[in-house]
């Protein structure tokens, strides 16, 4: 599978979910756990394609969407991050 169609993948996951957020059918929690579960997917990916010289962008495009969703999460509150 080529990189542009995992981002793909991943931009319909996403806009899923924002949509299920905007239709108010699952609670808080489940969004939060949702978007929790879609960060660790995000920075299993980028690990893996670290692993290799040509994965280098991939993996730096993994890492991004990792932090632009933790950080919509703790902006919000609903996350509180250790440390």
């Amino acid at each position: 599978m080529r990189s542009s169609d995992k981002r793909i993948k991943l931009c319909l996951v996403s806009r899923s979910v924002e949509r299920l957020e905007k239709g108010s059918r699952i609670e808080r929690q489940e969004r939060v756990d949702v978007n929790v579960q879609i960060v660790r997917l995000c920075l299993l990916r980028a690990s893996l394609h670290a692993a290799s010289p040509q994965g280098q962008t991939e993996a730096r495009y993994q890492y991004q969407e990792a932090v632009k969703i933790v950080s919509k999460l703790k902006a919000s509150n609903e996350i509180a991050l250790a440390g």
